[in-house]
């Protein structure tokens, strides 16, 4: 039987617009125990790639961005580099870290001991993120908040060719969100990134293409301009309808707790309404239009 989604595109290449290709993966699978969570999955990573990753709960998100960055092995299939000085970095916590050393040492293993990453900059970077005030603790002994601010600072220093996040902004309170999201708004257009979120605000705002793992595949959803309405999951329905019939923004009920919602502002504009509102969001699957 053929898969639901079929008729999307199966092998996403993120962004078609940069000629670099920094990674290939191919038929990319990986498993726990009899459990298969990714399941032939094939992509490419370009220079200048935003990409949003989506999916439920246990779609095999961590997995696959773990995979990518090598922490996790493949079982099988094949992921290529561009070359051996291609670097990946993953923003999720500081568990990848080793768990006695200080944001210091982690920042000078990690930049392999370049010289041209003095503690001048090493220090600024530190301020930026809010990490100066614990720099000098273990980083087995850090919050979950306190690991994203030191991941996002060593993310500054090292500028890795692929920026694979993972929840990055769980445990930041607003202000550090907003710092945060400055950052990755102003990467080069050599990097990539693969953002993977809870938080549909920013991934729309951010990305330029959703990419959804489904029953282990990996499917495009098409580009960010390209979505001209979302399904909404909220456990406050009546502040939903209320917020968009104010604002003149048609909602379809398609069950108790979801609505389609249909605009032709920003999908991220939106969101933020219905935030403002009080709305509680439990999830956003974007829906795209078919038309030429």
């Amino acid at each position: 039987m053929p898969h639901p989604r079929v008729e999307q595109e199966a092998c996403p290449r993120i962004l078609r617009r940069s000629p670099e290709v920094l990674l290939e993966g191919r038929d990319l699978v990986r498993g726990y125990g009899p459990q298969r969570v990714l399941r032939g999955i094939d992509l490419e990573i370009r220079e200048g790639d935003r990409a949003a990753l989506i999916g439920r709960n246990g779609a095999g998100k961590t997995t696959l961005l773990r995979v990518l960055s090598r922490l996790l092995h493949l079982e099988e299939g094949v992921l290529q580099y561009r070359d051996s000085g291609t670097s990946v970095l993953l923003i999720s916590d500081s568990s990848t870290l080793v768990p006695k050393w200080n944001a210091l040492q982690c920042a000078r293993f990690l930049g392999g001991a370049d010289p041209a990453i003095d503690r001048a900059v090493i220090q600024e970077e530190f301020e930026r993120f809010g990490v100066s005030k614990f720099a000098d603790q273990p980083v087995g002994t850090y919050s979950l908040g306190m690991g994203r601010r030191l991941m996002f600072a060593l993310s500054a220093l090292l500028k890795p060719n692929i920026l694979l996040l993972d929840e990055p902004f769980l445990g930041l309170d607003a202000a550090s969100i907003a710092v945060a999201i400055s950052y990755l708004e102003k990467l080069s257009p050599s990097q990539a990134m693969v953002l993977a979120t809870h938080h549909p605000v920013q991934a729309i705002e951010l990305c330029d293409l959703v990419l959804r793992l489904v029953d282990g595949h990996l499917y495009s959803e098409g580009r960010v301009q390209d979505i001209n309405a979302m399904d909404v999951v909220t456990t406050t329905p009546h502040i939903l309808v209320q917020a968009l019939r104010e604002a003149g923004i048609e909602a379809d009920r398609l069950s108790q707790r979801r609505y389609r919602v249909t605009t032709t502002n920003s999908m991220g504009r939106t969101l933020e309404l219905l935030s403002s509102s009080g709305c509680e969001i439990l999830g956003v699957e974007p829906v795209v239009s078919t038309e030429p």
